[in-house]
């Protein structure tokens, strides 16, 4: 067992280290906090439309049109969040080790308000279940909606430290 501790701190989290200085590099004239803040935008539209988009179209038949009121927010969702990701660096997707007291605690804190976002989603789920019961389709609707909140829930994280992070610190290279 100490094997693969030793294993773990020496190897697997350096290689991490290694691969998020190497990501870091990546878009330097996107870290900033008013394209990241643009991102967050674009991730919140996309994830209210698909909630939305499949409501609207319900009665009708579905077709192409309506289709794509799900899959095109749901590219954009895909591509936003993939460039928050990489834009937000460790703090959104690396282990707690590998990062500082103060990131730790912003990534915490996000994490915090992300379960307390997924929980009240979670409410308004059960309320519309509740009033919707005697619908037909009901539950499919139901089960359209949870997926996209879920969605939601699981990238809010991610918004509030794009969100909140300040603009990355330019190095000299000195």
């Amino acid at each position: 067992m100490n094997a693969i501790r030793v294993w773990w701190e020496n190897r697997f989290l350096a290689e991490l280290e290694a691969r998020e200085r190497k990501r870091a590099q990546r878009m330097p004239s996107w870290r900033t906090r008013q394209r990241r803040r643009a991102l967050v935008a674009v991730l919140v539209i996309a994830e209210l439309a698909i909630v939305v988009g499949p409501l609207a179209v319900w009665p009708r038949q579905l077709d192409a049109a309506s289709l794509s009121l799900v899959f095109v927010p749901l590219v954009a969702v895909a591509v936003a969040h993939s460039l928050l990701r990489t834009l937000t660096g460790r703090m959104s997707s690396g282990f707690s080790s590998l990062l500082d007291e103060r990131e730790r605690k912003l990534r915490n804190r996000a994490s915090h308000i992300g379960y307390h976002v997924l929980g009240c989603l979670m409410l308004v789920e059960i309320v519309y279940l509740l009033v919707m019961r005697n619908q037909p389709e009901v539950a499919t609707q139901g089960a359209v909606l949870l997926g996209a909140l879920v969605l939601i829930g699981g990238t809010a994280p991610m918004v509030v430290l794009g969100w909140q992070l300040p603009d990355d610190e330019v190095e000299d290279g000195h």
